[in-house]
């Protein structure tokens, strides 16, 4: 039959005909969208409330194979419509977010730099500060570390005690002071809150590691919690009342806020330790009596109790421009001479500086001169006997001459005018410089050759340097 055809014919795409997606949108970016920049591209792993664009280099790595983490302004960088992300730039932007989630404040963490513990966790990195046994800034302050979460790794559980964390012992609870280098074993002070000697004093402790234990928080511990740092003031039962500190917020006339909170998400604060030393809870007075001569004992809140960082003139302080001498102490503030050795101005002048005391620290490689000690005078070498308990100053007598009635002469000094030690030619000083032998001593230079290393041609270096300058320095 000559009829046409029931069978439909489907309609057939135009191969000229494509689907479109919408372009991106210039500055404006989202989580896992792909960008390029100047140095490089990678996958956006968060988008800060500033506009801030955070993302990953998948093309180039760091020496040590680290990831670069960018943070960028929007301007700076643009949509990648030529690159697909590689799988591996995808999963790191994910496993960041995954593992951000593993971490709190107040873990111990390793790091690419040393141990350290997290002292803040932002939307993208962990902010982390080094242990003092790991390492410090020149000033004796501690640096910060801005990481990725794939540069950090929790500490084991085994970690090793440090110095002023709280410890449990067969003998009761205690404070550790340091750790001995030749054997292991940890010198802990028992807590004056459980038990002293006869006389008072605080035993102190050589104990074996195994012995040696860390404890929960008890009341006077300094804390980490969600809402900042404090200091616990009573365990209960259940949980654990942690009052703030006002450095952290407070609420409306100055009011500290106290909380009340599950132990398990309160944490030791191993950067502030605890006072201790007979200073934690129970305080002896030494600038009244009472009416039977008596020194009062006060028994406070541990938020109550602050170290005495009070400086006397002639005081060794460490300060953000080096290390120096307090030289004057005024109503507001320290004047502060800085030795020569960290830096002069012109024509050789001491810088002076006029710093409030938060700005000062007690410089703990310098130990104050005691009785019995050898010293130079400008009147001679002699012996301290004391120190006079008014006007500070040493009582020194002389070894190398005598009265007319060959008697010892005894002076009343200044303790700035003492050298702390006796330079001689041919002893070994460790210097800026690496160890070095005085050749030559002058009336205010000395001339030192190094011993670890030479100049070209096997040339030995020479160093004037001002005499001032070896107060800081340590016989080798």
């Amino acid at each position: 039959m000559g009829g046409k055809s029931s069978k439909t014919e489907e309609p057939t795409a135009d191969p000229t005909t494509t689907t479109t997606t919408p372009a991106p949108v210039k500055g404006v970016y989202v989580t896992g969208d792909y960008v390029k920049s100047i140095y490089g591209h990678g996958v956006v792993s968060e988008v800060r409330a500033d506009g801030t664009v955070c993302f990953v280099l998948d093309n180039w790595f760091l020496a040590n194979n680290q990831t670069v983490k960018c943070y960028l302004n929007p301007t700076a960088v643009d949509h990648d419509t030529t690159h697909t992300p590689s799988p591996e730039a995808i999963a790191l932007s994910q496993e960041g977010q995954n593992l951000l989630s593993t971490f709190s404040p107040g873990d111990r963490v390793l790091t690419p730099f040393g141990k350290g513990v997290i002292t803040e966790k932002r939307k993208a990195d962990l902010v982390v500060t080094p242990f003092t046994e790991t390492w410090m800034l020149a000033n004796e302050c501690r640096p910060k570390y801005y990481l990725h979460p794939n540069q950090c790794t929790l500490d084991p559980v085994d970690s090793p005690i440090l110095g002023g964390e709280a410890v449990t012992t067969p003998f009761g609870s205690g404070y550790v002071l340091s750790r001995r280098p030749e054997d292991g074993q940890f010198i802990v002070e028992s807590n004056p809150t459980n038990w002293s000697l006869a006389n008072g004093s605080l035993a102190r402790m050589y104990l074996a590691p195994n012995l040696v234990s860390r404890t929960a928080a008890y009341a006077g511990d300094r804390v980490l919690t969600p809402f900042g740092k404090g200091v616990v003031v009573e365990k209960r039962a259940t949980d654990l009342v942690v009052r703030l500190h006002t450095s952290t917020w407070v609420l409306a006339y100055g009011q500290k806020p106290t909380l009340y909170l599950d132990p398990a998400i309160v944490k030791k604060d191993p950067i502030d330790s605890p006072v201790v030393g007979g200073e934690t809870f129970i305080i002896e007075s030494h600038v009244w009596q009472l009416a039977n001569n008596c020194l009062p004992r006060f028994f406070l809140d541990p938020a109550l109790v602050k170290r005495e960082t009070d400086f006397s003139v002639g005081d060794r302080v460490l300060t953000q421009f080096g290390k120096g001498v307090v030289a004057e102490k005024r109503a507001a503030d320290y004047v502060v001479i800085l030795h020569t050795s960290t830096w002069v101005l012109a024509y050789g002048q001491k810088p002076t500086l006029y710093l409030a005391p938060n700005m000062l620290k007690p410089d703990p490689t310098f130990s104050p001169i005691v009785g019995s000690e050898k010293v130079s005078t400008p009147f001679g070498s002699g012996i301290v006997l004391s120190t006079d308990p008014t006007s500070k100053q040493l009582i020194v007598e002389s070894t190398k001459w005598l009265l007319a009635n060959n008697s010892l002469p005894r002076f009343f000094l200044d303790p700035n005018l003492f050298d702390e030690k006796e330079l001689k030619t041919g002893e070994t000083y460790d210097t800026s410089y690496g160890p070095a032998v005085l050749t030559s001593l002058f009336q205010d230079k000395v001339i030192l050759q190094p011993k670890t290393w030479e100049l070209a041609y096997k040339q030995i270096p020479r160093f004037y340097l001002n005499k001032e300058a070896v107060n800081e320095w340590v016989v080798v």
